[in-house]
């Protein structure tokens, strides 16, 4: 499949390497220049053993680059991966502006689009978020009760250690997944064709 994936730091560069390596055509979507500039020449944006040699061999054959414009990597994938960082405040909550601002701009390509696109979302969240901020933000235009007829979102949560996160990624106990209706929907193909592969047990 043709995947983007928001945000590089740990879990979407670790994410983007192995979604590669897997066979996908991976785009990176970063704010940052300079995150954008290592992963599109080859190198990895975090430290991680094994991530190195994992980028690289994706970056040679041509099945991982990155990008700095989001719209244009909507358009080009079938679908979009957020995994920007939601830092802890002094009062203990979770700051989700990164990923609403996501969402606003996947949401601006998406009306572009005549292909149906699927949103995954694994960045770390409260219980809610969904309802609350990635779909108003991805149809502003759209009541709240149109999540639950027909959506195209899905929440993938990540578990990946530090230091073993690929290994992490590749052998996981099950993979976690939630949809709008809280069963198997239309988009099930979509998260079985992306980590199917790495365990026989999707939830």
């Amino acid at each position: 499949m043709r995947v983007s994936i928001f945000g590089l730091g740990y879990v979407g560069c670790v994410t983007a390497g192995c979604l590669a390596k897997d066979g996908h055509e991976v785009i990176g979507v970063d704010v940052i220049p300079s995150k954008v500039e290592k992963l599109a020449s080859g190198h990895p944006t975090v430290i991680e053993a094994g991530l190195e040699d994992l980028i690289a061999e994706a970056h040679r054959q041509g099945r991982l680059t990155a990008v700095s414009d989001g719209l244009a990597a909507v358009l080009e994938t079938d679908v979009s991966i957020i995994c920007v960082g939601t830092p802890t405040g002094s009062d203990g909550s979770l700051d989700l502006s990164a990923v609403k601002q996501t969402a606003e701009l996947i949401g601006r390509a998406l009306r572009e689009k005549i292909d149906r696109h699927v949103v995954i979302l694994r960045s770390t969240v409260p219980a809610g978020t969904l309802e609350t901020v990635l779909f108003p933000a991805l149809h502003p235009e759209l009541p709240l009760s149109a999540l639950f007829r027909e959506s195209e979102l899905v929440i993938v949560p990540e578990f990946l250690r530090e230091g073993t996160a690929i290994a992490d990624y590749y052998d996981p106990p099950f993979v976690v997944v939630g949809s709008a209706t809280g069963q198997p929907d239309e988009n099930a193909v979509v998260v079985e064709a992306l980590f199917g592969r790495v365990t026989d047990r999707l939830y």
